[in-house]
């Protein structure tokens, strides 16, 4: 039955969605097969990716789609990380409470097979971002380069460059841990201050 209402029902009026996402809302609180579960989460991410103009709609279903995602992500996180590229986007939003739903959506399906290709994305909205979410922006990043570098010149680079985007926006406790790790490896010394020296002489 939901699978029925949930393929038959059109999505381009607000009754048609709020049927959608009842469907979805009834299939992630039962034990539903995967396959259910899926077609819950792509209704999700069509929520996310429409763009009517004119309307607060749209707004309202990324705020709910993000929302349902983070709930949603424990239980599958490869059916999620599918949207990747759309939750990025959201990142570009006007309204700040989608962006930050948005960053900590990121942060929860950011892994060690995905962190280079996500963390390249978010390094883009930097330059754009505005103070009030730029320091949610970059703390977001360097903590999921903590967790999950693939290597520590990678980790280097990375911090670094945010570093170099985001000026005081870093936060110290972000800094401190690049010390540390330049500090514990030694082959990397010579190397990170050779960055530091010009990133410093190019952005200081």
């Amino acid at each position: 039955v939901l699978t029925q209402v949930a393929t038959n029902t059109p999505a381009n009026k607000n009754t048609g969605n709020a049927v959608l996402y009842e469907c979805v809302r009834t299939i992630l609180i039962i034990e539903s097969s995967t396959t259910l579960r899926t077609l819950a989460i792509n209704i999700l991410g069509k929520f996310l990716a429409t763009k009517e103009s004119n309307s607060s709609l749209p707004k309202n279903l990324r705020y709910v789609a993000l929302a349902s995602l983070q709930k949603v992500v424990k239980y599958d996180l490869n059916a999620v990380q599918k949207h990747k590229g759309i939750i990025l986007d959201c990142l570009k939003e006007n309204d700040i409470s989608i962006k930050r739903l948005a960053l900590d959506l990121l942060s929860l399906i950011t892994n060690e097979k995905n962190i280079e290709s996500i963390v390249k994305e978010m390094l883009n909205y930097i330059l754009e971002s505005d103070a009030d979410f730029l320091q949610d922006l970059t703390l977001k990043i360097c903590n999921s380069v903590e967790r999950f570098a693939p290597n520590r010149r990678w980790h280097v680079d990375t911090i670094i460059k945010v570093m170099t985007l985001a000026g005081n926006h870093v936060k110290d406790e972000s800094v401190n841990s690049l010390i540390h790790i330049i500090s514990a490896t030694p082959e990397l010394q010579a190397y990170s201050a050779s960055k530091l020296f010009f990133s410093l002489k190019e952005n200081l």
